[in-house]
This record gives C-alpha cells, structure tokens and sequence, in this order.
C-alpha cells in the first residue's frame, strides 16, 4: 500500500467512524515533546487551569490555552518535529490544516480507595463557537491505559446529533451547560450501553487516537493507585465557521475566551480566518 493509498483508507475511517486508532506513531523522541508540552501547560501561570469535582475526593486536572492564542513554543516542538500535523492532513482529505487549541488532563488515584469517576459522555464540538467536517482531536497518553479506564467512542455518531454539552457537575453526569439551549439534553448512555455502538482499546505511550469533535466520547474510570496524563491537540480545516454559541452557562466549567479576532467574524465565517497558526498546508496543495 503506497502512502497516499494508506492516507485514503484511513481518511475512509475517519470520516465514517468518526475515531481512529494508530499505535505506535510517536517515537521516543516525540514522546518527549508531549511530556514537555504537558508539564509545560500545568507549570506555565498563562495556562487556563481547573479543578473538576472539587467537592469529591476525585483529582481531575485539566490545562489548556486559550482558543486562538499562537501555540506554546512546547506545542509548536510538537507541530514541527511529530507526524501529526501530516496525518490530520490526510484525514481531512484536502485542505490546509490550523491548530485550534490544546489541553492537558490529569486524572489521579494515586491517593484513593476507589477508582476516580470516569469522565462523562460529550461531544467537544458543542463547547465550541464554530462547526465543521474538519475537526479533529488529536489525543495522547503519557501513560499505558487498561481496557477497564480506556477513552471510549460511540462510532459514527459525529454524523447524528448535536447535544447540549454537559456541564461536568458531580450529581449529574448529562447536567446542560446551556440550560436555555435548544440543543437537546444528551442521553444517559451509562443507563444502557447496549444501545450505543461503544468501541475503545486499551492504549500504551506513542498510540494516537484521532476523533471527530463531534463524535461521543467519555473516558473510563482510573483505577486506585494509578493515574492518567494525556495531551489533547485539536485542529480545524477549511470548512469550519463560526457558529455562534448560547449566552447562559450553568456548571463549573470555565468560559474560554475566543479571542478579539474571531469576536469580529460574521456567523458562517471561516473559522481560520481569525488568524489561526497553518500547522500543514494539505496533501497536494
């Protein structure tokens, strides 16, 4: 299989799946600017950072940039010197690709009797003022994740609904974010997860899994003693515009701050055009 071949077939998964899975892309090497990046983003006092479920005994951690801010220089290391700008590329098929945002999470059990709560079912695009086809979540662990605490996807269902993102409160995991939104309330998917078609693996340092923001996804519950540190890159293509998103918010997740540029977009109005920083300019052009 030529490269171009096996940058179609995986674009082919992408696109229907709305995940993809590919072990062992990152070498050493890379390995090492993802763990700069995510000790980086923790240390670093211009980071937006957050407690989750601070009323509970659970450790959740996530940093992240502000959304339309030029990359760290620890995540541009990432963007230069790993495949993953290129592999993007060749899912989106066609087009430039921009970096969006990027975001590392902590969870740790190190110091609980009982394994961490697992992080509840949603959809990334929600949260975000723009919507698109090409929206790709570029995720990592810097850790070897077991089956029973894998991310896990509801396959295909980028192509269906859009929910009302959760608003990551402990007594209620499909709490709205947007309580006046008219985006439905997502469903209790642990209430019956046969009905979903729920696909994970378990996953080791240098796997890639690469998802659709719009696809449904929560990650399983870290076991006690252990921990889960993973790097989130999120990217955007040309067919993504801003959308605008409701006023009133409801629980414990903070507002991201989109930046004066893409405050001055029109509705419906490429998202990139708001000075985002080209990471690959697409296979072909």
């Amino acid at each position: 299989m030529t490269n171009a071949d096996f940058r179609t077939y995986c674009a082919n998964i992408f696109q229907r799946d709305g995940v993809i899975r590919l072990p062992k892309v990152l070498t050493d090497s890379d390995l090492g600017l993802v763990m700069k990046a995510f000790d980086r983003k923790f240390n670093d006092t211009g980071q937006v950072k957050q407690a989750l479920y601070q009323d509970t005994e659970n450790r959740i951690m996530e940093a992240r940039s502000q959304a339309a801010e030029m990359p760290t220089s620890a995540i541009l290391d990432i963007l230069s010197n790993t495949p993953i700008p290129s592999i993007v590329a060749g899912l989106f098929g066609s087009g430039p690709v921009w970096h969006h945002e990027d975001q590392a999470w902590f969870k740790d059990a190190r110091e609980q009797s009982t394994p961490s709560r697992r992080t509840p079912w949603h959809q990334d695009s929600t949260y975000s003022p723009f919507i698109g086809t090409k929206y790709a979540v570029v995720w990592m662990s810097l850790d070897p994740v077991p089956a029973d605490s894998a991310l896990e996807f509801i396959r295909g269902s980028h192509l269906g609904q859009r929910y009302n993102p959760v608003a990551f409160v402990a007594e209620d995991d499909t709490a709205p974010l947007y309580p006046d939104s008219d985006l439905l309330r997502i469903p209790n998917i642990e209430a019956d997860r046969s009905l979903w078609d729920i696909v994970s693996w378990p996953s080791e340092p240098g796997d890639i899994f690469i998802f659709h923001a719009s696809t449904l996804h929560g990650g399983g519950a870290t076991q006690p003693g252990a921990i889960r540190r993973s790097l989130t890159i999120r990217f955007v293509g040309d067919d993504v515009v801003k959308k605008n998103l409701p006023q009133k918010r409801g629980g414990q997740m903070i507002s991201k701050s989109w930046g004066d540029a893409f405050d001055s977009l029109e509705e419906g109005q490429p998202y990139h055009e708001c000075g985002l920083y080209m990471t690959h300019p697409g296979w072909g052009q």
